[in-house]
């Protein structure tokens, strides 16, 4: 009976690391790429903003960042909402507060992204053919705004998700194995 709980505790435990990981490496590349939108895109959007629109339309033809933030962004926030799920008895208290507001972060982020997504990047990269540089310029600076406000939460989000790591896996390291 002892073994069977022991096994079911590093089981736990193995997936409760494994969803940390996900959620960690996800949330990173989401920042990260994030925070080169901001230093890349958004100075050229704002110099020029209708010829700029153009040759991202141009340059983003075959690809687009699309392909790299739909399956990344659910990814994470799912392995970060399952990892929060399975840690109410695997994590110290203040672990799982500090997962709680990597949560917090996280959704705040997707709620930012949601609205810059349908109201700002469809009207700004996939609106008409000819937008007017003024309603470009508007919305390169609202998107300019938002970004930087998700830029945060997911700050928010990676500093406490690899606080949270960094505490369950030192007590990983400092328990006695099992055999």
């Amino acid at each position: 009976m002892e073994a069977t709980i022991q096994q079911r505790s590093t089981t736990t435990e193995r997936v409760l690391n494994t969803l940390l990981l996900i959620a960690l490496v996800s949330h990173s590349m989401w920042l990260f790429g994030n925070v080169y939108e901001a230093i890349v895109d958004a100075p050229n959007l704002t110099a020029s903003p209708a010829a700029a629109r153009q040759c991202w339309l141009d340059y983003h033809s075959v690809t687009n960042p699309i392909f790299f933030h739909i399956p990344n962004t659910p990814v994470g926030f799912l392995a970060l909402v399952l990892a929060w799920w399975r840690s109410r008895q695997t994590l110290p208290a203040t672990a799982r507060q500090w997962l709680t507001w990597a949560t917090l972060g996280s959704l705040g982020a997707i709620l930012l992204t949601v609205y810059v997504v349908t109201q700002i990047n469809l009207r700004l990269y996939f609106g008409g053919p000819n937008p007017d540089n003024a309603e470009v310029l508007n919305l390169a600076n609202e998107w300019i705004v938002l970004n930087l406000a998700r830029i945060a939460f997911e700050v928010v989000t990676v500093v406490y998700l690899f606080r949270t790591y960094l505490t369950f896996y030192s007590s990983r390291i400092n328990q006695p194995h099992h055999a």
